[in-house]
């Protein structure tokens, strides 16, 4: 292979493009295609087959000498008993260590019926994470069975965060709801353990040392393919990696083109386009991702 080929062409793409950041592309609903492996470069618009500028083509010939890993199941710890009428879940995401695979956190979300999942929350929404803890600056005492917690208003939102004896931080939160401080209270008291998890069906089976740490996986329904034998729910994901440290700030796989401007690489893998975005990735770190990148279509039985 030659590198210094693919060294120069990220050079000439990062003169013109603006630093990556974690996105959330928007909802892309696109047709079933042949199956085809295709590494492609891209930046600022513009497209090139990175096989015209010398790669081999048998760079993706080793993934097949290579068993497939199981999905990583990632727990969800928690999950409400209770929940507003008129809601449907639209939203997960599962924390994980990138050496061990333990779970270390999740988030649900639940929108309003018919709803698309959008990071702009509509008003009649709900949602659980567990293992990240807010400090508000002004909050009032709750208690949650036997746990103390604490409940305030921020930004038009309810919450609710307490911690169970010997368990991680539960946050609950209640936006544009009939009341949202007594339905975050409520849905709170409604949380019980749950042997659930979510299947981890976008992986990079090999990580840069440097980038070793926490990876989020993100998945939600986003429309539906057409197939011969009729429709199939379509899903985004994405994963994200983070070593933890500001030196080494992480990468990001995902199902749908980052934001115009933003350098990226992209391998299809059994009709899914998978987009690698992450400014301080080396060319040879790039391409071994993309060589090792895993996925197949999403568990959306979830989403009702």
């Amino acid at each position: 292979m030659n590198e210094q080929l693919i060294t120069d062409a990220y050079e000439a793409i990062a003169a013109t493009a603006v630093s990556p950041e974690r996105v959330r592309a928007r909802i892309d609903a696109r047709t079933r295609v042949h199956r085809r492996r295709r590494l492609l470069l891209a930046g600022a618009g513009l497209a090139t087959v990175v096989a015209a500028v010398g790669l081999p083509l048998a760079l993706y010939d080793r993934r097949g000498d290579l068993p497939a890993a199981p999905a990583l199941e990632a727990p969800l710890f928690y999950a409400p008993g209770w929940l507003p009428g008129g809601v449907t879940e639209r939203y997960r995401s599962v924390t994980f260590d990138t050496r061990t695979g333990e779970g270390l956190g999740a988030t649900r979300r639940w929108y309003p019926k018919g709803s698309p999942y959008s990071v702009v929350v509509p008003p009649g929404s709900v949602g659980i994470t567990v293992g990240e803890r807010l400090e508000p600056e002004v909050s009032e005492p709750v208690t949650v069975g036997s746990a103390r917690g604490i409940r305030w208003v921020a930004s038009d939102t309810a919450h609710v965060q307490w911690q169970p004896a010997g368990g991680p931080v539960i946050l609950v939160s209640a936006y544009g709801t009939a009341d949202d401080e007594d339905t975050a209270l409520r849905m709170a008291r409604s949380v019980t353990p749950t042997a659930e998890s979510v299947a981890v069906t976008l992986s990079a089976p090999e990580i840069p040392a440097r980038f070793e740490g926490t990876a989020v996986y993100e998945v939600y329904p986003a429309g539906f393919l057409s197939y011969d034998d009729g429709w199939q729910a379509a899903g985004y994901q994405a994963l994200t990696v983070d070593s933890g440290t500001a030196r080494n700030v992480g990468f990001a796989l995902s199902t749908t083109p980052p934001e115009s401007g933003t350098p990226f690489q992209a391998v299809e893998r059994d009709d899914i386009m998978i987009y690698l975005t992450g400014e301080v990735l080396t060319a040879a770190e790039a391409l071994r991702i993309l060589e090792r990148v895993e996925c197949e279509s999403p568990d959306l039985s979830w989403a009702s």
